[in-house]
């Protein structure tokens, strides 16, 4: 296992809502599938996270942990029922297992992270590192005298043990290669073995959101963070990437094409290689509008996280699955 070091000179709330209406027609455009996807089953319909997981309030931002039993999210939910603070914060809630169809695997009652990771400000977009030592996320500290809306930026903390979820220092602001004078948010973290780590993340808010990404400089610290152009789309908004393990696939949220927000997925031949030309994910998943993916593969099958506002309700979690081709 190897361990990245980040320089601690160096150690946001993402709240896109656009587009997410569930009373809004589907997609305009007709968009041929991946190559890849012909390798698996359909996506099935997806589910909700369920009642503990999804509140009266917004919940969105999901990150699974490796081995599927942790998700990391940000809730709009007050920590403290008696003194309500209207902001976002990072919870965690655990299961026993990971087959969505079995009830005893349903998601437990979520916890919100200490005090480290969660302030008195809007604190989201959760992204663990695949060795689970490092929790990055999006942050309003900093600007904690700034006259109105304050940027987040993007910070990363670190743990000794990855299985305790509430054992995260104090995080520590990426820098500012990485982080510019608007909004840093929604972190990916690919660290490409054999190669020079990636954090692709989103700068800017709905019609000026775009994907970015830093390669991480032999002396530890981040690179400038540049626009990924063949993913970007002038006047619309493209958003919380998730990156496969092997970062050879991106999904990400977009309002291209017809003004609602859908998710879509790219593909690169390398880590070093442009991204493909996005292809919109395929029903069930774009019969509505959704957001904030997140990807997790186990095995054989392959979990897709996101975003939904049902008719009437705040923005909730949401999953579907698909296997691979002669799995079973």
């Amino acid at each position: 296992m190897r361990y990245v070091t980040f320089p601690l000179t160096g150690v946001v709330a993402f709240l896109i809502l656009a587009g997410c209406d569930s009373d809004t027609a589907g997609p305009v455009l007709t968009v041929p599938e991946a190559a890849r996807n012909q390798n698996f089953t359909p996506w099935s319909s997806p589910v909700s996270l369920g009642p503990l997981v999804n509140s009266t309030y917004a919940e969105q931002q999901p990150t699974v942990s490796k081995d599927g039993l942790s998700l990391y999210f940000a809730s709009g939910r007050p920590i403290d029922p008696n003194n309500p603070v209207a902001d976002q914060n990072i919870w965690v809630a655990h299961r026993d297992c990971s087959d969505i169809e079995v009830p005893a695997c349903a998601w437990q009652a979520p916890v919100a992270l200490g005090t480290n990771i969660n302030g008195p400000y809007f604190d989201v977009t959760p992204a663990l590192s695949r060795d689970e030592h490092y929790l990055f996320f999006s942050s309003q500290r900093g600007h904690d005298n700034c006259s109105g809306p304050c940027n987040r930026d993007l910070w990363v903390s670190y743990r000794d043990d990855v299985h305790d979820d509430f054992s995260w220092q104090a995080p520590v602001h990426l820098g500012a290669a990485i982080n510019g004078s608007g909004e840093d948010l929604a972190p990916a973290y690919f660290e490409n073995e054999g190669g020079q780590p990636q954090l692709f993340f989103t700068r800017g808010l709905q019609s000026a959101a775009d994907l970015y990404v830093s390669i991480m400089q032999p002396d530890g610290s981040w690179g400038t963070a540049l626009a990924i152009t063949e993913l970007n789309t002038h006047g619309v908004a493209e958003a919380r990437p998730s990156l496969s393990a092997d970062g050879l696939e991106m999904y990400f949220w977009s309002n291209r094409g017809d003004g609602i927000s859908h998710i879509w997925e790219s593909t690169r031949e390398s880590p070093t290689a442009l991204w493909s030309s996005p292809v919109l994910v395929p029903s069930p998943i774009s019969d509505e509008p959704s957001a904030q993916p997140f990807i997790y593969s186990h095995g054989s099958t392959e979990s897709l996280y996101f975003m939904r506002t049902p008719a009437g309700g705040s923005m909730d979690i949401f999953v579907s699955e698909r296997s691979r081709r002669g799995s079973f």
